[in-house]
C-alpha cells in the first residue's frame, strides 16, 4: 500500500476541463468523428506495440467511450486480430458518434454471448463502457460484467475504468480492475486520488498531439520527493549558523510539552540555524536533555517571550496548545508579531483549534501565513465533518486557502497543498500515523524557510522529505513501530 504508481505524473485535470478542451478543439474546426478515430487509432497502436495476445473482447457502452472502443476493435481487426464485442446498457440511447462507429464497422461486428467461454489468460478484455463520464454508482448489469471481466489477466481501460469517478477518486466495489489505462489529453485527478488509483493499473497518456496545458490551468500538480529534493542548495564552505534562519517554536502547554520538543527537532533536522523553543517551564529540562543544541525559554507568563518572538524570522505556533489562557495569549502574540514584523507564521495543531474560537474569528491574520491542519482540524475550520473533508480533500484545501488567505498543508494520505496552485504529494505511508509526526513536519517547514527557501518550496520539500522518510521505513520494516527519533534520523539522511 505504501508503493505508488511508478510513473511520475505532473499536471492533473478534472474531467470537466477535458470536456471543455474538446469543445475548444471542435470550435477550432477539428472534426468530432475524426478525433474519435485518432484516439482509437492511438490506443490500438499502443495495444499492438505492447501486448502479444491476439484475441480481444471490447465492452461497448452507449456513449462516446463505446465509440472509441468500436474503432479500437476495427483497427485491431484490420491488423489481423480476432475481436469480439459485448454491448452493455443497450436500453440507453446511443450517442451520435457511437451510432456512426457501429455503422462504420457493422460488417465486422462479432457479438459474444458469454465471457466465461474465453481463455482468461490469453484474451484481452477492453473496457469502453463509460469512460470519464462514469461514476462510482453503477448498474447491476455493469457490476455483473465487471465481476467476470476482472477474472481476466489482461484488462485495458479506455480513458477510465468503469465504476471509477475520475472527478473524486471514488469507486464502486465492482470497478473494472485495469492492468493498464489508456487516457487521453491529460491525467484526471480521480485516477490519482485514493481509492481510484488502485483500479487504473499502469497509466499511459495519449495526448494525440494536442497540448491541454496551453489552454487549461491544471486542477493540481502531482509531485514526489525526486521532483523537489534539489530545491535546497548545497552549503558554502564558509557557512555559519546565522545564515540558516532564526526560528521561534511557540509550543507545549502543560501536559503537552513533548510537542514543542518534536517541532524543534524537526526544524533542526533540516539544518535550521538558530531554534528557540518558547514553552512552559516544565519543558526546559526534557528539551535540553533531548536537544542540547536547542535554546529553550520556559515561563507561565507569555509576555516573557515577547522579545524572542519578535526577533525570529519564522514562527511555529500551536503544537501542544490547548484551550487555555497561556495558549491563547501566545497565539495572539504570534499573530500580532507576524503582522508587525513581516514574519512567516506557521499555525499547527492546537493553534488551529483556537483559531475557531470567537476571539480569533474576527482577527486579521498576517500575510505570510501557513496552516497545517489534519482532516479533523480542517473540518473545524470549515465547519464541516471530517468525513466531508476526506470526501473531497482538494476542495477542502482550496477553500481553506481562500478563507484564510494562507498556504494550506492538508495532512494525511496524499497530502494536499494549496497556495497559488494545488499540489498533491505522492509520498508517505501508514507508518507516519504516530504521535508527533505533524509536529515534526511543522518544524521541518520552518527550518527550510530558515534555509532561505520561499514558503511554497519549503512546504513542498518538507512534505516530500517527511513522506519519503515514512515510505522508507515501511519499505524496510513495515507500517508499525516508527518512533519520532527514527523518523528524525531518516529525515536527516534524506534531506542530505
Amino acid at each position: 500500500p505504501w508503493l505508488y504508481n511508478s510513473i511520475v505524473l505532473k499536471k492533473l485535470y478534472f474531467p470537466s476541463q477535458i470536456y471543455d478542451f474538446e469543445k475548444s478543439l471542435f470550435a477550432s474546426g477539428i472534426d468530432e468523428l475524426g478525433l474519435m478515430k485518432d484516439a482509437a487509432n492511438a490506443a490500438a497502436q499502443w495495444i499492438i506495440s505492447n501486448l502479444k495476445q491476439e484475441s480481444f473482447i471490447i465492452l461497448v457502452g452507449p456513449g462516446n467511450n463505446g465509440g472509441d472502443g468500436i474503432y479500437i476493435g476495427k483497427y485491431l481487426i484490420d491488423h489481423g486480430y480476432k475481436v469480439y464485442f459485448l454491448r452493455v446498457l443497450q436500453e440507453k440511447t446511443k450517442s451520435n458518434l457511437t451510432m456512426a462507429a457501429e455503422k462504420d464497422i457493422e460488417n465486422h461486428l462479432i457479438a459474444l454471448v458469454d465471457l466465461d467461454d474465453f481463455n482468461k489468460q490469453e484474451t484481452v478484455i477492453v473496457d469502453a463502457m463509460l469512460g470519464i463520464g462514469g461514476r462510482e454508482t453503477i448498474s447491476n448489469e455493469i457490476k455483473s460484467v465487471n465481476k467476470i471481466a476482472n477474472t481476466f489477466k489482461h484488462k485495458i481501460a479506455i480513458d477510465a475504468p468503469t465504476g471509477l469517478n475520475v472527478s473524486s477518486g471514488k469507486a464502486s466495489e465492482e470497478t473494472f480492475l485495469a492492468t493498464n489505462t489508456l487516457t487521453f489529453f491529460g491525467y484526471k485527478i480521480g485516477q490519482i486520488l485514493d481509492p481510484g488509483k488502485n483500479f487504473t493499473g499502469k497509466m499511459e497518456l495519449l495526448k494525440l498531439n494536442k497540448n491541454i496545458d496551453e489552454e487549461m490551468t491544471e486542477a493540481a500538480n502531482l509531485f514526489s520527493f525526486e521532483d523537489v529534493k534539489d530545491l535546497l542548495p548545497k552549503r558554502k564552505l564558509d557557512s555559519h549558523k546565522g545564515m540558516f534562519g532564526k526560528i521561534a517554536i511557540l509550543a507545549g502547554d502543560a501536559g503537552y510539552e513533548g510537542a514543542g520538543i518534536l517541532a524543534s527537532a524537526g526544524a533542526l533536522s533540516v539544518g535550521a540555524g538558530l531554534v528557540r523553543l518558547l514553552s512552559q517551564e516544565s519543558a526546559v529540562t526534557p528539551a535540553l536533555s533531548y536537544l542540547p543544541e536547542l535554546m529553550v525559554s520556559g515561563s507561565d507568563n507569555p509576555q516573557d517571550f515577547k522579545d524572542d518572538i519578535k526577533s525570529a524570522e519564522v514562527i511555529v505556533c500551536g503544537p501542544g496548545f490547548k484551550d487555555s489562557y497561556w495558549s491563547e495569549q501566545l497565539l495572539y502574540m504570534a499573530i500580532e508579531s507576524a503582522k508587525e514584523n513581516n514574519q512567516t507564521l506557521i499555525m499547527d495543531a492546537g493553534a488551529l483549534r483556537l483559531l475557531c474560537n470567537k476571539p480569533f474569528q474576527d482577527t486579521d491574520l498576517p500575510s505570510k501565513l501557513i496552516l497545517t491542519p489534519h482532516p479533523g482540524e480542517a473540518a473545524a475550520l470549515l465547519n464541516l465533518s471530517t468525513e466531508e473533508i476526506q470526501e473531497n480533500r482538494l476542495s477542502a484545501s482550496t477553500n481553506l486557502a481562500t478563507k484564510f488567505k494562507a498556504s494550506i498543508v492538508l495532512k494525511g494520505h496524499q497530502t494536499v497543498i494549496s497556495s497559488n496552485a494545488n499540489y498533491i504529494c505522492n509520498e508517505g505511508s501508514p507508518a507516519l500515523s504516530i504521535p508527533g509526526s505533524g509536529d515534526i513536519l511543522a518544524g521541518i517547514i520552518a527550518g527550510l524557510i530558515g534555509n532561505k527557501l520561499d514558503s511554497l518550496n519549503a512546504i513542498k520539500l518538507g512534505v516530500a522529505v517527511h513522506g519519503r522518510s515514512g515510505t522508507e521505513y515501511s519499505k524496510n520494516f513495515g507500517d508499525r513501530g516508527l518512533d519520532a527519533k527514527t523518523l528524525i534520523g531518516l529525515i536527516k539522511k534524506n534531506i542530505n
